[in-house]
């Protein structure tokens, strides 16, 4: 059994299980793409895939197979990249979910080039989901999320704990529940102001998409109580979202790193819900078959060190 084998069993699953999809991809012969599974079922003494019809169905058998496959042509990609940049400083490829990307990454970005100014680091923006997914195929060595991974060949480490803020606008009144503007009720106590979660989810939400770790962690809290909100906008942007909320567009859930200047500057204000826990940590990822360059081993510690944390706490 060869790499060549595995590359060839693993791109037939990306490709929906089609042969002739896969063989222009791999700018191979549709027959030799059918060898090749061929021989490895030859090989292992199983069927890696089920022929309905004219179609191609992974077995369970090829499902664990695809696993393993993954693992080790990682594992050769890591090894090639490695070699070959032996006498380089290398490029390390580091996902961000879009919260800390647009909030925490820039930071990063600069303290790292600091430490180590002769590697070139290439940053990713995307939701978290989609980080987890790029990191079991190798195409990122690290990434940094704000929700628990779900991958088991993921490991998940903790490196800074944060609250979410509910949001409102300095001036909003829901006329039609007869309520006092919230800003004139914050003035009774201070900054914040206070509500209950059943008065809470009678106003209009601007949200994150689904799939953020924002959108999941307020989803979740809000579950846990028994109550759902149906948002009138989903933006996968917190920027534009708090710019809405300012604008009197509704209520929002965003980071409390990001809602910062916002409520500093008076633009918006904090609501208090006592029965809501919407606490959030962000965590640094990485596949546990990764092995860690010099540079990213620096990329850690520069994490580390910039959220005053001795040790990263496993999760995974």
């Amino acid at each position: 059994m060869t790499l060549r084998h595995l590359r060839i069993f693993v791109t037939v699953v990306e490709n929906d299980n089609n042969l002739t999809k896969s063989a222009k991809a791999l700018y191979t012969s549709q027959p030799a793409v059918s060898l090749a599974i061929h021989e490895m079922e030859e090989y292992y003494g199983v069927r890696l895939f089920d022929r309905l019809g004219r179609r191609l169905y992974l077995t369970e058998a090829g499902r664990q197979c695809l696993v393993y496959a993954r693992r080790i042509l990682s594992l050769s990609d890591d090894c090639d990249e490695s070699m070959k940049s032996w006498n380089s400083a290398g490029v390390i490829r580091v996902g961000a979910s879009s919260t800390i990307g647009a909030y925490l990454m820039p930071a990063i970005a600069a303290a790292f080039h600091d430490r180590r100014p002769q590697t070139r680091l290439f940053v990713k923006t995307a939701v978290s989901r989609e980080l987890e997914k790029n990191l079991l195929v190798n195409d990122l060595d690290l990434a940094l999320v704000e929700i628990p991974v779900h991958e088991s060949v993921l490991r998940a480490d903790i490196f800074m704990k944060d609250t979410l803020a509910v949001i409102a606008p300095q001036q909003y009144t829901a006329a039609e529940h007869g309520e006092a503007s919230l800003s004139e009720r914050g003035k009774k106590g201070g900054d914040i102001s206070s509500m209950s979660l059943e008065e809470l989810v009678r106003h209009p939400f601007l949200l994150r998409e689904k799939g953020s770790g924002t959108r999941k962690i307020f989803d979740d809290a809000l579950a846990n109580q028994g109550y759902t909100v149906d948002p009138v906008w989903e933006c996968g942007n917190t920027e534009t979202i708090l710019q809405a909320v300012a604008q009197g567009a509704g209520f929002s859930v965003v980071p409390r790193i990001a809602a910062e200047a916002s409520l500093s500057q008076g633009k918006v204000i904090c609501v208090d819900v006592p029965e809501l826990e919407l606490t959030q940590n962000f965590y640094i990822v990485r596949h546990r078959d990764k092995i860690l360059s010099p540079g990213m081993e620096d990329f850690i510690e520069t994490v580390k060190a910039g959220f005053g944390q001795d040790d990263l706490t496993g999760t995974g």
